[in-house]
């Protein structure tokens, strides 16, 4: 199955914000980088999915497709009492850095949580007959992608970059040697 994972356009929120599951708006640059997306993207896909924020669900209903469909599992960590403080306000973020993967936030998940759910859904998407599938999401979902198919640990993944609106091309199969991954 070929996957084109897209991270969503640029945010208007100021620099430093907390922001993981909080519906924020678009910058104004969102119509010249969705047209640079579509750009890049195939004229059809068997299905796109999405994140049920606005600042993926803007981009991924411009996406040619007859099954168009959100899903929570495509949810950026959730920050809990964390979402839209100032990232160096936060008092217990040291703590949290030492092992995101276990902690949970207070009124959040873990990182391993969210790997979880995430995980749930490509098995899910393989186990379906799709052979092109278009998904917007968010960094944190494309870094479990990336986990997952190479196997890093997770405790690794922040050290891949993923800008807005870069797109990626996986080739998944259930036999994880078979996959691959790469930015268009």
């Amino acid at each position: 199955m070929q996957i084109h994972l897209i991270r969503h356009t640029t945010p208007d929120i100021a620099t430093g914000l907390c922001y993981g599951q909080s519906d924020v708006p678009l910058a104004s640059s969102f119509l010249t980088e969705k047209n640079l997306i579509l750009k890049q993207l195939d004229s059809e896909y068997d299905a796109v999915f999405s994140s049920p924020l606005s600042r993926c669900t803007q981009l991924a209903q411009q996406i040619p497709t007859q099954d168009y469909q959100t899903d929570a599992r495509l949810l950026e960590m959730d920050f809990g009492a964390w979402e839209l403080q100032n990232w160096n306000d936060i008092e217990q973020l040291n703590c949290w850095m030492s092992d995101f993967v276990n902690i949970r936030v207070e009124s959040g998940e873990s990182f391993m949580e969210m790997y979880q759910r995430v995980v749930a859904f490509i098995e899910e998407l393989l186990a379906n007959p799709y052979q092109k599938v278009a998904i917007v999401t968010h960094a944190g979902v494309i870094r479990i992608f990336w986990a997952w198919i190479l196997e890093i640990p997770l405790q690794n993944v922040f050290r891949l970059h993923v800008g807005y609106g870069e797109i990626y091309r996986l080739n998944l199969s259930r036999q994880k040697e078979y996959c691959s991954i790469g930015l268009i």
